[in-house]
């Protein structure tokens, strides 16, 4: 029997479009940027890099990664049914699970990462020990955040759907304004904007957050 390294996120969020496609953007965010990709590329019968492709596994509730980073190829499993496997630690949850090697700590720590705003995320480097998981101290991204570390975009159509999944308690935050990282006063008329607009809208609000915080260092 093989030893994996696992994690998962306590949340009772099981949309699967919206959770894999923060993980995507999350593993894609390792890779270097195209040009650098067809360089280290060239000339190989193996791709040193190569993006996620996203594929669904409808008969076991998951969504399979695949991709290849620095020559290692991988296949990372992320599960939507596997609530009574970590029932200990809460009542519903995401889980990961990937082959013990290479940089498997890695890539399951960026997918959790990418997820902190669905809820805690936990880690366990090897389940083949007695170690079980360890609950990491990561704070719950927000929609602005998110979008300033490119795993969400930042316009009117992402922030429309960060609102719905607030609503349906979709989300760790427990106000709006903190699910954002702005002030949600401004929701409606950004999502009446123009895609252009409220991609301009946000940037601004995303630079004034930043150098609040610049300021307050």
């Amino acid at each position: 029997m093989g030893i994996d390294t696992k994690g998962f996120v306590a949340t009772r969020n099981k949309d699967v479009f919206f959770a894999a496609h923060l993980v995507e953007r999350g593993l894609n965010s390792l890779m270097p940027g195209p040009i650098q990709v067809l360089r280290a590329n060239k000339g190989l019968e193996e791709p040193r890099f190569q993006r996620v492709s996203t594929e669904l596994l409808a008969s076991s509730g998951g969504v399979r990664f695949r991709f290849t980073f620095e020559g290692e190829p991988r296949s990372m499993l992320m599960y939507f049914d596997t609530d009574t496997d970590r029932k200990e630690y809460a009542e519903q949850s995401l889980s990961f699970i990937l082959g013990c090697h290479g940089n498997s700590e890695l890539f399951i720590k960026t997918a959790l990462g990418a997820l902190t705003a669905l809820g805690p995320v936990y880690f366990d480097y090897n389940d083949g020990d007695e170690s079980g998981f360890e609950l990491l101290d990561l704070p719950a991204m927000t929609f602005l955040e998110a979008c300033q570390r490119r795993l969400d975009f930042a316009s009117c159509v992402s922030l429309a759907k960060w609102v719905k999944q607030f609503e349906a308690g979709g989300l760790r935050a427990a106000t709006l304004d903190e699910a954002l990282g702005f002030d949600s006063a401004e929701v409606p008329a950004i999502l009446e904007m123009s895609y252009e607009a409220s991609e301009a809208r946000l940037a601004a609000l995303g630079a004034a957050v930043t150098a609040t915080t610049s300021a307050g260092d």
